[in-house]
């Protein structure tokens, strides 16, 4: 009988085909294992701004740093409203704001001149690991470096006193100015993942602070901003008691309008909307009073 070499055709068929089975299931389980692992490294990162933000409060009088952050100079830095922001906007070496185009160094240089860099020196802890902005951006504009945003309740949305009555009677019932005054810290989250696309070179970063006005934005769902979809159907938040943790959408409505695939306008009442309640409820208090029907 003749001694045969190698595999046959059919062989080497059926060895191909066990081994791109073995691939479609493996692949999809590594992505995931690789996703929950940026998603734990982002948390992380979150609870160690919260704690930044928590040290800068113990040595400040209890004052919060500014969690709007602009490109603009103050004309008034003795008005409370002026307080440093936790971070500032891109910046060259000289401090000169960067519009445009801004690089990672003038990235950096903004964080790095904000409240809480004396506490958290680190530049990846302003950063989620899911979050390509700055790899993915079209142009440098809009290569955004910083993911975390501070909610605008907590001294942020403050430009001028006539901004801050504005403000008291439009968009807010009272704007935070001091630590002890969250109430159920471990409720109430002091940081959020960005969602800014860098579209205005005046804007170019996570400009401002995050808000949540369901009465002003009912054309949108009642999100006036969206949240950073960077983990399939979660998203990070770091609380005011110094804890962090991720936090699981409900609808798959949520999911698509974080992530740029369902329109604002073909979105559900903001009312019967779970996802903008719970982010409602745990928004850091100082919100106008919104009558939500969930049941």
């Amino acid at each position: 009988m003749k001694k045969r070499n190698g595999f046959t055709l059919i062989e080497l068929l059926v060895v191909i085909s066990i081994i791109a089975l073995l691939m479609s299931i493996l692949i999809p389980t590594l992505s995931l294992a690789r996703e929950s692992a940026r998603q734990t490294y982002c948390v992380a990162n979150m609870k160690q701004l919260a704690l930044a933000y928590i040290s800068y409060t113990t040595t400040s009088g209890d004052l919060i740093p500014n969690g709007f952050v602009s490109n603009r100079t103050s004309s008034n830095p003795l008005n409370e409203s002026h307080r440093s922001s936790w971070v500032e906007a891109p910046q060259d070496d000289n401090g000169n704001k960067v519009h445009g185009n801004a690089t990672l160094k003038h990235r950096q240089n903004g964080i790095k001149k904000g409240q809480l860099y004396k506490y958290a020196k680190e530049f990846k802890l302003y950063h989620c690991p899911s979050d390509y902005r700055f790899k993915k951006g079209a142009t440098p504009q809009q290569q955004i470096y910083r993911t975390y945003v501070v909610p605008g309740a907590l001294g942020g949305d403050l430009d001028g006193i006539s901004r801050r009555e504005k403000l008291y009677k439009n968009s807010y019932d009272k704007i935070i100015t001091k630590f002890t005054r969250i109430k159920r810290p471990a409720e109430k989250y002091i940081f959020v993942e960005g969602a800014s696309k860098g579209s205005d070179a005046q804007k170019n970063f996570e400009y401002g602070s995050w808000t949540i006005y369901p009465e002003k934005a009912l054309s949108r769902g009642g999100w006036y901003h969206p949240i950073g979809a960077y983990h399939r159907r979660k998203a990070s938040f770091s609380y005011a008691d110094g804890h962090a943790e991720s936090h699981k959408w409900i609808h798959n409505e949520t999911v698509k309008y974080f992530a740029g695939n369902k329109p604002a306008n073909e979105l559900m009442p903001a009312a019967r909307n779970r996802d903008l309640k719970w982010a409602y409820d745990h928004f850091p208090d100082g919100k106008k009073k919104f009558e939500f029907n969930t049941d």
